[in-house]
């Protein structure tokens, strides 16, 4: 949960500034350019969790879940960084599609009801 809330804790709103606006090319939406360095940052954890449901340990993708879910929420509570302006309904939405994720695998009703537990806190 910690690292998670570290990494997105991280994220530097002026590194978003640099990579949106005009450019060459065109335009890139702050807003836009936000998510994509949330979902970025998120990543690893969430391939992570992908490969414990692959291999069956399922206790483990369990956990990978909720520390990822923690960590989520714990930045978009506990996080002062100027970064979280830009991705307002992003937390929410990851934790929904990192939920659903985990979900496709084995897991159990009463593992569901646990994780559900933890989203809602």
């Amino acid at each position: 949960m910690n690292d998670v809330y570290n990494v997105l804790d991280r994220l530097d709103v002026e590194e978003l500034y640099r990579r949106s606006g005009k450019t060459r090319y065109g335009y890139v939406e702050p807003y836009e350019e936000a998510w994509v360095m949330f979902e970025d940052a998120l990543a690893p954890y969430i391939d992570e969790m992908k490969k414990y449901r692959k291999l069956d340990m399922l206790i483990v993708a369990k956990n990978y879940c909720i520390g990822i879910i923690g960590g989520i929420k714990k930045f978009e509570k506990d996080s002062f960084s100027e970064f979280t302006e830009w991705i307002v309904d992003a937390p929410g939405e990851k934790i929904e599609t990192i939920f659903e994720e985990w979900k496709k695998g084995n897991v159990s009703e009463k593992d569901v009801a646990e994780v559900l537990k933890i989203m809602k806190l």
